[in-house]
């Protein structure tokens, strides 16, 4: 579906895993770079259904009210010379 969005000019959002394969992966990029489209890969999980369903209970108030919240998030950096 990303290479034919790309391919009918469309900009592309996907969550990780990219694709299946390795090989899979470098036509999506391929077909990104080649129709200069603009692609988005996320990784925060935020279109995960059951998450958009927490996020919900709170803004509707069914948990009660939030009076205090707590991020952790775990992120691998890469050194800027592997990018």
């Amino acid at each position: 579906m990303f290479i034919d969005a790309c391919n009918a000019g469309k900009d592309a959002y996907v969550e990780k895993p990219l694709s299946l394969t390795v090989v899979e992966g470098r036509k999506m990029v391929e077909a990104a770079s080649r129709t200069h489209r603009v692609r988005r890969w996320e990784r925060s999980g935020r279109s995960i259904a059951s998450l958009k369903e927490a996020a919900e209970l709170v803004r509707s108030g069914g948990i009660g009210q939030v009076t205090v919240s707590e991020l952790i998030q775990h992120r691998q950096r890469v050194a800027a010379r592997y990018w």
